[in-house]
């Protein structure tokens, strides 16, 4: 362990769960998925109820920063979030997929790059 995020890493790893197949720590579960042919994706879900947040933010905000003065930081911070707005939230969900199967696992971000380095 020469760093605190492997560190992190290891100890994510061990960790011991329930799954269809018995319980078994995180690093055998990838093992046994890499060996049965499983996959691993990252599927991009977008967070509606994050954009309603910000649009209902942005409707009661909508007179409260000085209209006609670009430089002002209200405004500049306004036109940011309106910005951030149209390009949506978004969050990244790590699925593993047994072989064949429709349905999917939840997995963390250190089981997907485990499972992509075996």
């Amino acid at each position: 362990m020469s760093t605190l995020l492997e560190g992190k890493a290891e100890k994510t790893l061990n960790e011991r769960y329930q799954y269809r197949e018995g319980v078994m720590t995180r690093r055998e579960f990838m093992q046994f998925l890499k060996s049965n042919n499983g996959t691993v994706e990252a599927v991009q879900l977008r967070k509606y109820e994050a954009e309603a947040k910000e649009s209902d933010w942005l409707k009661r905000n909508a007179l409260n920063h000085p209209w006609g003065n670009e430089n002002h930081p209200l405004t500049i911070a306004y036109q940011k979030r309106k910005a951030l707005l149209a390009e949506g939230f978004y969050k990244t969900e790590y699925r593993a997929r047994r072989n064949g199967s429709e349905s999917f696992t939840v997995i963390t971000k250190t089981e997907f790059d485990y499972f992509n380095a075996l």
